[in-house]
């Protein structure tokens, strides 16, 4: 796990890399677990058995207390200046890169998974830091089990 997650928190995923890194940890759990594919082991009692849940589960934890460490940093450190920049309206990816960025990627799961917007994640992470993470903890708890 340590080897395959290394570096995930700044990565970018498609919905394809995210289905085919789920595929690939849910065949090694059930090699690691000693089910083969005769047994018809689904993968929500795997991981019930097993106290995880699935991986993209655990990208989405820790990119989201990524996100939570670099909104605290100061204002004038680079990594902050990044964060907290605001979309321009006038720019557009050059032609050939992907459409989604790390940027909008979390502020998509925080949509999704939070429930809240940039701006009141924003001001919950800078203003109550240990509240945001009971918030991302209860946001990834239901998708673990």
């Amino acid at each position: 796990m340590p080897v395959l997650l290394y570096g995930i928190e700044t990565w970018t995923l498609s919905c394809a890399w995210e289905s085919r890194l789920d595929a690939f940890c849910n065949g090694s759990l059930h090699r690691i677990m000693g089910y083969c594919w005769q047994d018809h082991v689904s993968n929500q009692p795997l991981h019930h058995e097993i106290g995880t849940g699935p991986i993209t589960c655990a990208i989405r934890d820790r990119q989201l207390r990524l996100y939570d460490h670099l909104v605290r940093f100061p204002q004038d450190d680079p990594a902050h200046q990044v964060v907290s920049v605001r979309d321009s309206h006038g720019w557009r990816r050059p032609v050939g890169r992907p459409m989604k960025s790390w940027l909008r990627q979390i502020n998509q799961t925080r949509r999704e998974e939070l429930e809240m917007g940039r701006v009141p994640a924003w001001r919950l992470t800078m203003r109550d830091p240990r509240r945001y993470k009971q918030r991302v903890d209860a946001a990834m708890r239901p998708r673990r089990r």
